[in-house]
């Protein structure tokens, strides 16, 4: 069904994207061959380092006339398994396509590569008092973010990466450049194609430009730490916090064994019981701020 990686294919790769863009080497297709997930590890074949949506473009191209698999990599951090080259073939790796394009501070947005880590992304928008609200947890890319719409403990407040989006330039499989959205904040008409490729794990395109949702970094926040007698008590709970208006801007429930193992990997002193962890954000201290660190029930 697929065409192997053979010399010849090797050639005319590193014709396309440079022979500095590629590797053969079974150390960087190893490094490639698994994600953080269980699942069973498969190396590709080559590895390209994309530079450029042109080189992404024509290697898709290639691909795509030579029947060969194409698998994208952003950081490796994906607990799905989606990134592994399960055909062999080639990986195309976004980890040299880094780069903030534009912050557009005034109308709370930022262009970026789809290679750049989440984390690295609040780090320099924290210099104009902003930041990308979706929290994987981990350093995840932002490309994978969007090909698995990513979610995380805001997504109560902020919603998930599908919510924070407004653009996207994504390559199709046979190089044909596709762009979805704008950076107008009010579109009404129109199929809205980028939440078409956000969540479809790099099966419909692979993803080298996106422009996003920017919220304000809050002046005031809170966390409170509650402990319940069991889990329908903490659900309850959460029930009763959201019923009242006060709205968390991130919200986790983990069961008495999780809280348990966590406590004692780390020594965090947690009492062994379903436990919530709760943030909340607001401009100024007033009733939608809770005034605690721990709320045991």
């Amino acid at each position: 069904m697929y065409a192997p990686v053979t010399p010849e294919v090797i050639s005319n790769l590193a014709q396309l994207v440079g022979e500095g863009n590629l590797s053969t080497r079974q150390s960087d297709l190893d490094l490639h061959a698994q994600d953080q997930s269980a699942h069973e590890a498969h190396a590709p074949e080559v590895i390209v380092w994309g530079e450029n949506v042109a080189q992404v473009s024509r290697l898709l191209a290639y691909a795509n006339e030579k029947r060969i698999p194409v698998t994208a990599w952003g950081a490796g951090t994906s607990l799905e398994g989606n990134p592994i080259a399960l055909y062999g073939g080639i990986l195309v790796s976004f980890e040299r396509m880094n780069k903030i394009i534009a912050i557009h501070a005034d109308d709370f947005q930022v262009t970026v590569q789809p290679g750049l880590g989440y984390k690295d992304l609040n780090i320099q928008l924290g210099r104009h008092g902003l930041f990308f609200a979706p929290d994987p947890g981990a350093n995840a890319s932002i490309g994978g973010m969007l090909a698995n719409n990513a979610a995380g403990i805001r997504t109560v407040k902020y919603g998930a990466t599908k919510d924070n989006v407004l653009r996207m330039q994504v390559v199709l499989a046979d190089g044909r450049i596709v762009d979805a959205g704008s950076r107008s904040v009010k579109q009404s008409s129109g199929y809205d194609l980028a939440q078409l490729f956000i969540g479809s794990e790099g099966t419909l395109g692979l993803i080298t430009e996106v422009t996003l949702k920017l919220v304000p970094i809050p002046e005031h926040i809170s966390a409170a730490v509650a402990c319940f007698a069991s889990v329908d008590d903490a659900i309850q709970a959460v029930v009763a916090v959201r019923g009242s208006g006060t709205e968390p801007a991130a919200l986790e429930l983990l069961d008495a064994f999780s809280v348990g193992s966590i406590s004692e990997s780390n020594g965090l002193g947690l009492t062994a019981k379903p436990t919530i962890f709760m943030e909340f954000h607001a401009s100024d201290v007033g009733a939608d701020l809770i005034q605690a660190t721990s709320l045991p029930h």
